[in-house]
């Protein structure tokens, strides 16, 4: 079970974005790193677990690839502190959509339980405006979720702690990966679902405005490791890779056929079937706790293949 649903209920809450910022100003002390504090989920495989163990920082190290998938923010961070407990260390995050929002704020130091929190604190109605006059283009602008997330991020990528790519699609309709830059706006962008949501430009960036990534392709494996690939050094080692996907909302999304990838391990989740009116209920908990339980054993089975050169796996 979940424990310590409310706000606040970590050991070492972590720090408004505000606050961070306002302490690196010139004469104030360096912004302090952000702490990750451990979700208390109980494990399902050890019956002697209290629920409190910390994430492995100097366990083995993997990749993690987070699709897209309509609010689905609770079962990513679910499937997080799955891989966390498992023991695994995360080097890299590459997101997409609601991936994007939740591999960011892990990106920038959140524990996943905190993750889960903020993107849902308050209803996603209640950060949108309506699309007017412009409705034709998508019936929500998105600027106040922006400002949300310039709250909860820094300000580039390149402060994150630990590298992070975003999918997202151009006004071409070509899809695109984004690793430097504007950070929250490349967010939204990434979950900026065609029509519903008005697209977003993001400062720096050419061929904008941009929308939800998943509308091409909605796990961007393939376009990353081949981005990986070719700015990576010839002695710097491919890690394995784990992927959560989520079942796909729309007949109308992207691509999210991966079983031609090698060295891959993939864990599925259903989908949220939560609305914009929807807010952190009981229901949205338990689907964190769902898909902890569900990644937990996979991913044990799945990073101890791929650690022994194993080929890849997919669970169901």
């Amino acid at each position: 079970m979940i424990a310590g649903r409310v706000a606040g209920s970590c050991a070492r809450p972590v720090a408004s974005r505000t606050a961070l910022r306002q302490a690196a100003r010139p004469g104030r002390p360096a912004r302090p790193g952000l702490q990750r504090c451990a979700a208390t989920l109980s494990d399902p495989l050890d019956n002697t677990a209290d629920g409190n163990a910390a994430p492995a920082a100097d366990g083995p190290a993997v990749d993690v690839v987070l699709s897209s998938g309509w609010m689905a923010f609770a079962r990513h961070a679910g499937f997080l502190q799955a891989v966390e407990d498992t023991g695994l260390r995360i080097n890299s995050l590459c997101g997409t959509s609601a991936g994007a929002m939740t591999g960011a704020l892990y990106a920038a130091g959140y524990s996943p339980r905190r993750v889960a929190e903020e993107l849902m604190r308050v209803p996603p109605i209640k950060l949108l405006k309506p699309g007017l006059p412009d409705v034709w283009n998508g019936a929500f602008i998105m600027e106040p979720a922006i400002e949300r997330l310039r709250e909860l991020l820094p300000a580039t990528f390149e402060e994150l702690d630990m590298p992070l790519v975003i999918g997202v699609v151009d006004s071409d309709g070509k899809h695109r990966l984004v690793s430097s830059g504007s950070l929250p706006e490349v967010v939204a962008a990434s979950a900026c679902v065609p029509k519903v949501f008005q697209p977003v430009h993001v400062p720096g960036l050419p061929n904008g405005p941009f929308v939800d990534g998943g509308a091409v392709d909605r796990v961007a494996l393939r376009p990353w490791r081949e981005l990986r690939a070719s700015t990576s050094s010839d002695d710097e080692p491919e890690l394995p890779v784990l992927v959560h996907v989520i079942t796909r909302s729309s007949p109308y999304s992207g691509v999210d056929d991966i079983s031609e990838e090698p060295a891959l391990a993939v864990v599925r989740s259903p989908k949220s079937g939560f609305n914009l009116w929807d807010g952190a209920s009981d229901v949205y908990w338990g689907q964190m706790e769902d898909s902890y339980r569900r990644a937990r054993e996979e991913v044990a089975i799945a990073a101890k293949d791929l650690l022994a050169g194993g080929e890849s796996s997919s669970h169901d």
